[in-house]
């Protein structure tokens, strides 16, 4: 089975407009200095969200808050640690992101 390697559409659209820039800002700053001011973030947003990968979401993750990867070859899955935050799927990818939506929703962790 192939690794899921990035984000889709409906997954950063589960983020508000406001953690949408923020994410984008923090992942592609040399992207957003360079954009036409008159673009909309959401044009911003279709053209790259593909590119929000596995590596990224670590960075992400890495720069903001410090975090554990868990894989366990038993039942296949993935975790994130978080402080006393865990979150695990299939998909490392998914397992990601979803820790990614709660620093930047700021849920406690």
């Amino acid at each position: 089975m192939k690794m899921k390697q990035h984000l889709t559409l409906e997954q950063l659209n589960e983020l508000s407009q406001e953690h949408k820039a923020k994410l984008f800002k923090k992942l592609f700053p040399e992207t957003v200095l360079q954009t036409n001011p008159t673009d909309s973030i959401w044009k911003i947003y279709d053209i790259n969200y593909k590119y929000l990968t596995i590596g990224q979401m670590i960075e992400f993750l890495k720069d903001e808050v410090g975090f554990n990867l868990d894989y366990s070859s038993s039942d296949d899955t993935w975790g994130v640690i978080i402080g006393q935050y865990e979150k695990g799927g299939k998909e490392l990818c998914d397992s990601l992101w979803l820790a990614c939506k709660v620093v930047l929703e700021k849920k406690e962790i």
